[in-house]
């Protein structure tokens, strides 16, 4: 009766031990940096999920590609943010290149985006980065 008492406690403890480590998690809440001048662009940046699990109703991001209802029609690749005071900012890319395409085709739930706007609303940079540390602990 002792060893299977011992051995129980030593797969409890180990079971404890396990769940103890769950993994490194971040979250990166949507931040808009606007430029006041016209010569550095505009930046936002934010995990998917952190935006998705934001206390407020207010916090997105996203990139997303369309096209028109002809195979001559020409794509637009659009990037949107919203921060948790409301401040927003867009871009535009009609007939993006192809890495910048890529780029926007790689996004996922567990997606962390960053892009860059110019003072004309074009998309000018665009960074996905897919890590297990932006899931949220919901997921």
């Amino acid at each position: 009766m002792k060893n299977y008492t011992l051995a129980t406690a030593a797969i409890a403890g180990l079971t404890i031990t396990m769940s103890a480590y769950a993994g490194f998690s971040s979250t990166k809440t949507v931040l808009i940096s606007r430029s006041a001048t016209t010569t550095i662009d505009s930046v936002a940046s934010g995990s998917v999920p952190s935006a998705h699990h934001s206390p407020d109703t207010s916090e997105f991001i996203g990139c997303g590609i369309s096209t028109g209802p002809t195979a001559t029609s020409a794509a637009t690749l659009t990037c949107q943010a919203q921060d948790s005071a409301g401040h927003s900012l867009v871009c535009q890319v009609t007939s993006p290149p192809l890495f910048m395409t890529a780029t926007v085709s790689a996004v996922r739930i567990n997606s962390f985006i960053q892009f860059q706007v110019n003072s004309r609303g074009q998309c000018t940079d665009i960074k996905v980065d897919n890590s297990s540390q932006y899931l949220h602990p919901a997921f």
